[in-house]
């Protein structure tokens, strides 16, 4: 749900949101229509009230008891989507900004940590009813409309909760999908058992295996009958452009093939395309051309032990491609940059732009990935000589399981 003020994202071992960070069993709550828009939160509101029994029950205190709330209406594209209801002992909120009706930079995670109060732990119960009448009129409701309404209770390492969130959700526009992530765990090592995890979560078995079912499917760990479930080795490969970016050796493959092999790895790259194309507005950009004006593209897929790892597109003003084999339907000895060098276009200079996105069809479809997960976005221009701009490159990768490295020498 991407809130910057869903201040109720814990670490460690718990159920949490994975578009925020992996962690193991995690939850994830999705708009079933154009749930890919940015969510706005309006002004919150703060006061302390007696803690109802379901809250008081979440806290471990006594119900009428004072306790801080802070509710929030979540909006996505001015349509109320959620509204949460977050609860803290006055003993952890008294005298902190937890107390004052403003935003938390950084969210009331970060400053719980501050606090002294890290959360470890979380539970959820999720259950579907009709609305009272103040949350029909918060979120918009029709009469017969039902809602989602999940409790989260947050606990530190000594078992004591320290924060909880009571969410309602129209049930039409919300689904939930639990799954395990872990980031926790080391390379190998075991996860829980099926028991451990149903006792740890307050999980039904068909819960668990479904969990375990999608992180088999997303590669994250290796299950094997008769055998615990491991945590896959490398879940996360590290990809280096310093260590490719520079031409090869006359006669030697692509850097980035021989980088992959250097670690162990079966590498390749399978041309898909070549042709003339207009190029995406921010590659026109890059390579200066008009709106209209097209580029020479050359698409390809890199697998890593037969596994899709990146879909890549590079773009070629036509005033360097043409009439070299950069027009070829065929893999170029060294890749283009040494080519681009024999051509008297070295290149001197790189600058990445990486974000994270949602995958298109075709990226989803290309790197096979299992679920609706997103993307590491790579936009690379090249630039030779007297800052002239060689090449632009769109190099996507699943997000889930690469990450990027980069070094810097200070100045």
């Amino acid at each position: 749900m991407g809130r910057d003020d869903l201040e109720d994202q814990p670490h460690g071992f718990a159920l949490i949101n994975t578009s925020s960070c992996p962690h193991p069993l995690s939850r994830t709550s999705t708009r079933t229509s154009s749930h890919r828009r940015r969510p706005r939160l309006p002004a919150i509101c703060l006061r302390e009230v007696p803690a109802p029994e379901d809250v008081a029950e979440l806290l471990r205190v006594t119900p009428g008891d004072p306790v801080v709330v802070r509710r929030r209406i979540i909006e996505l594209d001015g349509e109320p989507c959620e509204l949460t209801d977050t609860y803290y002992p006055v003993a952890i909120a008294r005298g902190t900004p937890l107390a004052e009706t403003k935003k938390i930079p950084g969210g009331a995670v970060t400053l719980l940590a501050e606090l002294g109060h890290i959360g470890v732990h979380v539970r959820e119960d999720v259950t579907a009813r009709m609305p009272d009448g103040d949350e029909r009129t918060a979120l918009n409701l029709d009469p017969a409309e039902p809602v989602l309404l999940l409790n989260r209770v947050t606990l530190d390492a000594g078992d004591r909760p320290i924060q909880a969130d009571m969410m309602v959700m129209p049930a039409h526009r919300q689904q939930l999908r639990y799954e395990i992530m872990s980031g926790d765990l080391a390379p190998g090592s075991k996860l829980p058992s099926t028991n451990q995890l149903k006792e740890r979560f307050e999980a039904s078995n068909a819960t668990i295996q479904k969990a375990l079912q999608l992180l088999k499917e997303e590669g994250l760990v290796i299950g094997r009958a008769g055998a615990a479930v491991t945590v896959r080795e490398h879940r996360q490969r590290t990809m280096r452009p310093a260590s490719y970016m520079a031409p090869a050796p006359p006669g030697e493959p692509y850097r980035w093939l021989t980088e992959a092999t250097r670690h162990g790895a079966a590498a390749h790259s399978t041309l898909l395309k070549v042709a003339e194309v207009r190029p995406p507005a921010d590659v026109s950009a890059a390579l200066n051309l008009a709106a209209d004006e097209t580029a020479l593209l050359r698409q390809q897929i890199l697998t890593i032990d037969d596994e899709p790892v990146e879909l890549v597109k590079s773009y070629y003003p036509l005033g360097i491609a043409r009439g070299t084999a950069i027009t070829g339907k065929r893999k170029i000895k060294g890749g283009t940059p040494s080519l681009l060098a024999e051509l008297g276009y070295p290149p001197r200079l790189s600058v990445d732009r990486v974000s994270a996105r949602v995958p298109t069809q075709e990226q989803f479809q290309a790197l096979q990935l299992p679920s609706d997960l997103p993307v590491l976005r790579t936009l690379r221009v090249v630039h030779s000589d007297d800052d002239l701009p060689i090449e632009v490159t769109v190099m996507v990768k699943a997000g889930h399981l690469y990450e990027m490295q980069y070094e810097f020498t200070p100045e």
